[in-house]
Order: structure tokens, then C-alpha cells, then sequence
């Protein structure tokens, strides 16, 4: 950045009590900041993180350790850990490309990864290791977990499709369409009950998810 100029953020998320809100920035930066529990207004910087060597695009804290969170940078080919309490990067994993999104695995022990090419790793967080690799062959974007054993993919195949994939098999289980561009985020609320969906046809869809089948609602 130049001189005086306010860093950009371009990652935001809340660990899993809500007391922490993590930003990931221009300036190579993780910061944590502290919700005050007394007004539930304002918010306190905890933890300046650093140990990236470029902008900080996507940051995810585990689901269910409100301490631990993981983030990659543009150009690194790589997944940081962090202990937000001690104020330190924990693990560095190698990737074998640049990455775009992640994905907690439901009980923390796994995180799903894609890159640029399209390539998407399965991460074993507690043996810090890659055990499996897909190359897809379009477009996949975030991705998000909507049980231990259903993944779901932003994608541009069909031209805008929400994939649903087996895992770790990473088999095609089914796809949704409703979008008329390509899906780009995905978030699964935490009952587990809605599935939202962002796309580069800038809207917004919503599903629910509480049958065998996603519907899309709105």
C-alpha cells in the first residue's frame, strides 16, 4: 500500500461464539478484534497477525475452537494456521497452487481447498497433510459444508450450477440450478435448515435444505 493509504480487507468472519471478528487485508495482515461484552457495540483489535507475504484474501475460523482460525494470501501457495489467543501462526501447509477458498470439515479435522486451476485438496488439519486431490474440469468457486459427508460447490458448470459432491469422494452427487451466471459463494446457516448463494449475476439465492433435495425458495 502506499503511504497513508487505509489497507483494504477483503475477508471478514466471525468465530463460533461470536466474541471475534477476524479481517484479513492489503496490508499482509490477520487481525482479530474483540467484541466488548459489556455494549456488544464496539470492537477492540486483539491480535495483529503477520506472517503472509501478500494481501490476505480469504480467512475461515474452525467451527468449533473459537481460538483457531486458518487464512491464504493471493500469490502464496499455501494455508496458514493461528492461535488468536497466543497471537502466533501455528502451521504453514504447501498447496500446490494458489488459493482462492476453504472449508472447515464439521467437526474441524479436515478443510477443503480450491485454487485458481480448479483444483480442490482435502487437508488433514491434525496430520497437517494433503490426503487427496480433484481436478475439476470448470469453474469451482467457495465452497461449504452442508454435512460431514456433503459438500457443496459454488461452480460455473451448466453455466451456474450449485454442485452437491460426496465426501472426501468428491464424487457428483447432484446440481442445482438458479443462477444465470456463475456461483460464486456459498453459506449454510448454522441450523444447517438454508443454504444462501451468491452469483455473478449479482443476486442473491436462497434454498432450503431440510429435505433430500434442495428447493430454492427465493
Amino acid at each position: 500500500n502506499p503511504p497513508n493509504k487505509t489497507p483494504q480487507i477483503f475477508c471478514i468472519d466471525w468465530n463460533c461464539t461470536g466474541t471475534q471478528l477476524a479481517t484479513g487485508s492489503s496490508d499482509q495482515s490477520v487481525k482479530v478484534w474483540k467484541l466488548d461484552a459489556a455494549s456488544n457495540r464496539s470492537l477492540s483489535l486483539e491480535s495483529d497477525l503477520r506472517s503472509h507475504g501478500d494481501s490476505v484474501m480469504y480467512l475461515r475460523w474452525h467451527p468449533s475452537e473459537p481460538d483457531r482460525l486458518a487464512s491464504t494470501s493471493g500469490r502464496e501457495k499455501s494455508l496458514k494456521f493461528w492461535d488468536s489467543r497466543a497471537g502466533k501462526n501455528t502451521a504453514t501447509l504447501s498447496t500446490p497452487g494458489n488459493n482462492l477458498y476453504f472449508a472447515w470439515s464439521k467437526d474441524g479435522n479436515q478443510i477443503v481447498v480450491g485454487n485458481q486451476k480448479d483444483v480442490v485438496c482435502v487437508v488433514d488439519v491434525r496430520k497437517m497433510s494433503i490426503t487427496g486431490q480433484v481436478v475439476f474440469k470448470y469453474q469451482v468457486n467457495e465452497p461449504a459444508f452442508l454435512s460431514h459427508d456433503r459438500l457443496l460447490l459454488g461452480t460455473g458448470r451448466h453455466g451456474s450450477a450449485l454442485e452437491v459432491v460426496s465426501f472426501p469422494e468428491m464424487e457428483p452427487l447432484k446440481h442445482y440450478v438458479g443462477h444465470t451466471a456463475s456461483v460464486l459463494s456459498v453459506a449454510v446457516d448454522p441450523s444447517q435448515k438454508f443454504v444462501a448463494t451468491g452469483g455473478a449475476d449479482a443476486l442473491v439465492c436462497l434454498w432450503d435444505a431440510r429435505g433430500e433435495s434442495l428447493v430454492n425458495i427465493r
